[in-house]
């Protein structure tokens, strides 16, 4: 799960209870290690939106950020994202958490296209999630949720919040989740908030180890 303290000045990260300032990389991959472990592994996605985010949906912009996102995965560990489906759905406005929503996601959704059933859906939502958390002092501080993910056994889907600055890092983040991608507080997309796009060496390590997995039973 990715989130941001949306009332600092500075946009804090939170990794367990350490508070960290943003920070920008520069993205350089070493293209012979993805040769060195297999080489390409394509993944079937199927693709979704909400009417909360269709503003944005209708100059294709969902696609747009999976599409970038397969590009940066691609070349920093070798997997692919093949958009096999696009759908949509009317989300409920009374939904109290992210995690409610990817659920619903799931419910309306599916795995299923066309073109068979697709090993994750990515879900774009229009609506923000926020939540409560208070830090060492005891200070309530509000965050807002950027994205989430459910693994193995449990749905196979994320859902990222649409209208954050740098949706593709939170695409990136939480595919990385499903590969067995943790949280760092190293410079990497991993961040709890995603600092670029690139994959510290300890996470790019893990997802080689798990990129040709299948996603389901």
């Amino acid at each position: 799960m990715v989130q941001i303290d949306m009332k600092s000045k500075i946009i804090p990260l939170l990794i367990g209870t350490h508070m960290l300032a943003t920070a920008c990389c520069t993205t350089i991959y070493e293209k012979d290690e993805v040769k060195r472990h297999g080489g390409m592994r394509n993944v079937s996605v199927k693709v979704a939106y909400d009417e909360e985010y269709a503003h944005k949906a209708k100059n294709r912009a969902h696609i747009a950020i999976v599409e970038k996102a397969s590009k940066s995965l691609e070349e920093q560990v070798g997997i692919r994202l093949v958009i096999k489906g696009e759908s949509y759905w009317d989300s409920d406005d009374c939904q109290k958490s992210m995690y409610q929503a990817r659920k619903e996601l799931e419910s309306e959704v599916g795995h299923e296209s066309e073109n068979g059933k697709c090993e994750i859906l990515i879900g774009f939502t229009g609506q923000g999630y926020e939540r409560e958390e208070k830090d060492e002092t005891g200070k309530t501080r509000t965050f807002t949720i950027l994205g989430i993910a459910e693994g193995i056994g449990t749905g196979n889907s994320i859902l990222v919040w649409g209208d954050y600055e740098f949706p593709g890092r939170v695409t990136i983040h939480e595919l990385g989740h499903l590969l067995g991608a943790e949280h760092t507080a190293e410079l990497s997309v991993m961040r709890e908030e995603p600092a670029c796009e690139k994959l510290d060496e300890k996470n790019k390590e893990i997802i080689l180890k798990n990129k040709f997995r299948w996603f389901y039973e």
